[in-house]
C-alpha cells in the first residue's frame, strides 16, 4: 500500500527508535486512520491535518509501547479496528480531534427516505 510520505527519520529520532521500527508502526497508523475515519487513504489525498494525526498516533505508539513497559501483558489477537475500541488511542493521541472532520458517519441524508 502506498500513503502520502510522512518523513519517517524525523518520526524515529523524535520516538527514538530505529527507522524500520518507526515505518512499520507509521504503516500501521495509516491502517488506523482508515478505520477510524471509513476513508481510504491511499486513494484519497489527505489534507495536513491527517497527515499530523497519523504522524501523532505513530509517535503516541512508539513512546508508549508495551515494549517501553516492563510490566505489560498484551494478549494475542485482542485488537480489533473499530470506531469504539479505537476510540481511547485517537483521545490520548490527539489524533481523534484531528481526524473529526474527515469520519464519515453513514448518516442517512434528506434525499433518503426514513421509517
Amino acid at each position: 500500500m502506498t500513503y502520502p510520505t510522512i518523513t519517517v527519520a524525523d518520526v524515529a529520532l523524535e520516538a527514538g527508535v530505529s527507522a524500520d521500527r518507526a515505518e512499520a508502526v507509521l504503516a500501521a497508523s495509516w491502517r488506523v486512520a482508515d478505520a477510524f475515519t471509513g476513508r481510504d487513504y491511499t486513494a484519497d489525498e489527505a489534507g495536513p491535518h491527517v497527515l499530523e494525526a497519523v504522524r501523532c498516533l505513530a509517535l503516541y505508539q512508539l513512546i508508549h509501547s508495551p515494549a517501553r513497559r516492563e510490566f505489560r501483558v498484551i494478549q494475542a489477537g485482542d485488537s480489533t479496528l473499530t470506531r469504539e475500541s479505537l476510540g481511547p488511542l485517537m483521545k490520548m493521541s490527539g489524533a481523534g480531534i484531528l481526524l473529526a472532520s474527515e469520519v464519515m458517519w453513514n448518516v442517512a441524508t434528506d434525499t433518503q427516505e426514513e421509517t
